[in-house]
């Protein structure tokens, strides 16, 4: 009787141990899925989080270019303003116009970018 009981006793005690390593098992793939899909969503998050600052970063040097053009042409009015009055009272002031100024800047400007548009 007391190897039956041992029997018995050895056999309850390798069932709950097989059933407790399922569970164990069990559990441990539900921990992997769970780490799976917040791994995902971090991602997912992170890509997004990219996309927006790549938008930001777009519109700010939109509106820097804006700004730099606005810049530009402030200064080329006070350029202007500056010749003519730096030129008004001398005798060949005639001779000397701002927009032959102006009209070289313009000039240089897009030779500037086509040579920028050739080398990319």
């Amino acid at each position: 009787m007391a190897l039956n009981k041992n029997t018995e006793a050895m056999l309850q005690i390798s069932t709950f141990t097989f059933d407790k390593m399922w569970d164990l098992f069990f559990t441990s793939l539900s921990n992997f899925s769970w780490t799976q899909e917040q791994a995902e969503k971090m991602m997912q998050a992170y890509l997004e989080q990219k996309k927006i600052n790549r938008q930001e970063a777009a519109g700010l040097m939109e509106e820097m270019l804006k700004q730099a053009k606005n810049n530009q042409q402030k200064i080329r009015e006070v350029v202007d303003e500056s010749i003519k009055k730096a030129f008004s009272e001398h005798p060949f002031s005639d001779y000397f116009e701002s927009s032959d100024i102006s009209k070289k800047l313009n000039e240089l400007e897009q030779k500037i970018e086509d040579l920028k548009e050739s080398k990319v």
